[in-house]
């Protein structure tokens, strides 16, 4: 099966929403367990078994789409443009740039058009959230300095 780029789900019904939910509940429920082991049972192929990493992100998927989240998924090797990396990181293209400019955000450039991978924003973002839940003065007052921006 060729896949493609980027995958887009949305919103399920009312009983696909509750089974998502419960499927999540079940592979939440040895989440601590390193020993535990899950498999997923196929007509065609029998019993393949299911490594951890992608039983964390089946019931990562899976709460969001049972709370009518949408999600987007895409490999990490994907090409952002500005915008789209600012959207990520919720600040300013401009300020996108910046990073870019100082070496604080890894950049490549296509022609003369700057792109992020999606893997260095998304640690990028990581990294900006963890340093607001160590220092949450610095994340109000960065919240405030921004509003306060947008609204000029």
């Amino acid at each position: 099966m060729a896949l493609a780029k980027t995958a887009v789900f949305g919103p399920t019904d009312a009983a696909a929403a509750a089974a998502l939910s419960r499927l999540a509940e079940a592979l939440d429920a040895d989440a601590d367990d390193l020993d535990a082991q899950y498999a997923l049972l196929t007509e065609l192929k029998g019993v393949q078994a299911l490594p951890a990493d992608a039983r964390a992100a089946l019931a990562h998927v899976a709460r969001l789409l049972a709370g009518g989240g949408a999600i987007s998924i895409a490999g990490v090797e994907r090409l952002l443009s500005t915008s789209q990396a600012a959207e990520l990181l919720g600040i300013s293209a401009s300020y996108t740039i910046r990073l870019a400019d100082e070496g604080t955000l890894p950049v490549e450039y296509v022609g003369t058009h700057r792109r992020f991978r999606l893997r260095d924003v998304i640690t990028a973002r990581e990294q900006r959230e963890a340093e607001a839940a160590a220092n949450p003065a610095l994340a109000t007052r960065t919240a405030a300095a921004t509003a306060a921006r947008r609204k000029k």
